[in-house]
């Protein structure tokens, strides 16, 4: 009779309180209250729940709840926006190079600017000076004494200039290292004899920033008007050389 008795008296509470009780027992209890922690120690701004959480009802628990403190905003600076009624101007044009039919050799890269003026030490204790040459070609080779390549490089150029000699060209065989004195060339003017050249040392680096030599080997030459109108930094062979002195005659 007592399990009989228990069950009614249930019924009966529940019949009276109503709402009190939920069907399901799972269920939580609508008056039972979460109290937040006090606003000094936290300000939630931000939760963010990492995993899934399953849909199974008010019951269901986060993961993990991560709360982060809430940041004043951050005002954002914009540039003020000027506006202009002038037109944009245009760019400059690209000027082809001004070298006529020395545009025609391959890996030219001069563009017919004014050629700097350089004097420099010569045999016999001659000066060189660029300027004073005005009317004539002047093919100038910088190089060094003991510079293998180089000599090489003499070889072709006085192989092909054999048959230019009556071209109007002047060659300047030029020693880069001011230490040195004309005379350091002697070896090479026995060697090749049929190069009617100008065999000379400069003064100072002024030629060798002036006109930005970066490699040994670089061949310049300049017009009867003082403009740079071949420039190649490295070595020609001898049909290069060839090609180079028909131009000069044409």
């Amino acid at each position: 009779m007592k399990p009989i008795l228990s069950a009614l008296v249930l019924v009966l509470m529940a019949t009276a309180c109503g709402s009190r009780f939920q069907p399901s027992g799972d269920a939580a209890d609508p008056e039972v209250q979460v109290q937040a922690p006090p606003e000094e120690e936290y300000q939630a701004s931000e939760v963010s729940q990492a995993g899934n959480v399953p849909a199974s009802g008010p019951t269901s628990i986060p993961n993990e709840i991560i709360l982060s403190p809430t940041a004043p905003p951050i005002p954002t600076l914009l540039a003020p926006v000027v506006v202009s009624d002038e037109p944009e101007a245009p760019e400059d044009p690209v000027v082809a190079a001004d070298i006529g039919v020395f545009a025609t050799m391959p890996d030219n890269i001069a563009t017919g600017q004014a050629a700097p003026d350089f004097d420099v030490r010569a045999l016999e204790n001659r000066t060189f000076t660029l300027s004073a040459s005005r009317g004539s070609y002047v093919l100038v080779f910088p190089t060094v004494i003991g510079c293998g390549d180089c000599v090489f490089t003499m070889g072709q150029l006085a192989a092909a200039y054999s048959d230019y000699q009556d071209a109007n060209l002047k060659l300047v065989l030029l020693n880069i290292y001011p230490e040195d004195v004309p005379e350091t060339w002697g070896e090479y003017i026995d060697l090749y004899p049929e190069l009617d050249a100008i065999w000379a040392v400069i003064n100072g680096i002024d030629f060798v920033v002036d006109y930005e030599v970066r490699s040994l080997g670089t061949i310049l030459l300049i017009d009867p008007d003082g403009r740079l109108v071949y420039r190649r930094n490295y070595s020609l062979g001898e049909e290069e050389f060839r090609q180079l002195f028909s131009l000069i005659i044409s």
